[in-house]
């Protein structure tokens, strides 16, 4: 519960290594394999998901469905949403079939 409580108090769209860097503080022994596997889980519970975004792979709480921005230069990842942009979205599935 700790973990998911990590993720309602931080929307920073976290690495592995965020978390366990937080928990540490906390739980000192508290080891890669376990954010792994309860990450794993809240993935197959629908209440966790990926972002998408590789090297490193960052996690992002699935209560809503929403895009994100990205900075250029710090590399800072920020939700956003525009429902407009799910228009867009559908138009160019329709147009290119993936």
């Amino acid at each position: 519960m700790t973990i998911y409580h990590y993720f309602l108090a931080n929307r920073n769209h976290p690495t592995i290594a965020d978390i366990q860097q937080s928990l540490r503080e906390v739980y000192p022994a508290v080891s890669t394999a376990t954010i792994y596997n309860t990450i794993r889980y809240f993935k197959q519970e629908g209440l966790i998901k990926e972002t998408g975004f590789a090297d490193p792979l960052r996690f992002d709480l699935a209560a809503e469905e929403h895009d994100h921005v990205i900075c250029e230069v710090c590399g800072k990842i920020v939700d956003f949403h525009c429902p407009q942009l799910g228009k867009v979205k559908d138009i160019a599935v329709r147009k290119s079939g993936f």
